[in-house]
């Protein structure tokens, strides 16, 4: 096995791409009349780098667009590939795009609906053995 190389494809890969875990809501938003499953309120908690060569700012805007091909609404564990999309400029060197990070690939592991995770989390304060025996 070639060390070396291998170290140099993901330094390369690193100038390129931002690899991310985490997990998030998944729900039904209705914009234009058409329902697409979108992140409810994705933040820079839903996730974690793996691989970076993004900004939080740009990842949260990237994910928080994403149409997420997915049938249920619920919480997803997921794990996505984001490019690095360089800006543009002028003859005059002004912005005319600004660089961005674009969404190449995305799986979605299905965690639980939200009507699981409430009766999950009224079980854990009824059974609560932690501070079972506090007077």
């Amino acid at each position: 096995m070639d060390y070396k190389q291998i170290l140099e494809d993901i330094l390369e890969l690193d100038e390129r791409i931002t690899i991310i875990r985490g997990f998030g809501d998944v729900i039904k938003h209705s914009f234009h009349f058409i329902p697409e499953m979108m992140f409810r309120e994705f933040t820079k908690d839903n996730y974690w780098v793996v691989m970076d060569r993004g900004a939080d700012e740009l990842i949260v805007e990237s994910m928080s667009s994403l149409v997420c091909e997915v049938e249920t609404e619920g919480e997803y564990e997921f794990k996505a590939v984001l490019k690095w999309v360089p800006g543009d400029y002028d003859e005059m060197g002004r912005c005319t795009m600004r660089d961005y990070l674009e969404v190449e690939h995305i799986e979605f592991n299905f965690q639980q609906t939200f009507l699981e995770r409430e009766r999950e989390g009224k079980i854990s304060e009824l059974l609560d053995f932690d501070n079972l025996f506090d007077i």
